[in-house]
């Protein structure tokens, strides 16, 4: 085997498959710096715990020592980017109604850590739907 038959062989091939991984490479930072995703900028003043601590504080203004238990609904609570809010669900434990499942969903202001909407659900005596 002369040496242009080895340089055809080897040399060749290996440098094909090296424009390639290149050039897959390039393609693949441009698309990944042009479509990352964009973050919004909001003036948020607040966390999801400190939402919780305000609308948890509201149900204990309402019932007092009476509210026995107040458990964070994770999967329900949410910010919502656009009215720049926390809607915030808790489930209650209510003395004299233990067995009746209650919830509290309150939406609680990012920028000025203001209740905008609160609703007890599931009490009979308070209930405000």
């Amino acid at each position: 085997m002369n040496k242009e038959d080895r340089i055809n062989r080897i040399f060749l091939p290996a440098a094909m498959v090296t424009i390639v991984v290149l050039g897959a490479t390039i393609l693949t930072y441009n698309y990944m710096k042009n479509n990352q995703a964009v973050k919004p900028q909001v003036d948020i003043n607040l966390t999801q715990p400190q939402a919780l601590q305000i609308c948890i504080a509201q149900a204990r203004e309402d019932y007092g020592v009476d509210m026995l238990q107040a458990t964070f609904d994770q999967q329900s609570s949410r910010f919502n980017i656009a009215e720049k809010t926390f809607t915030i669900f808790a489930d209650l434990v209510i003395r004299g109604v233990e067995r009746e499942p209650a919830y509290i969903r309150c939406e609680v202001s990012a920028v000025n850590r203001k209740i905008e909407d609160y609703r007890i659900k599931g009490i009979k005596r308070k209930s405000f739907f």
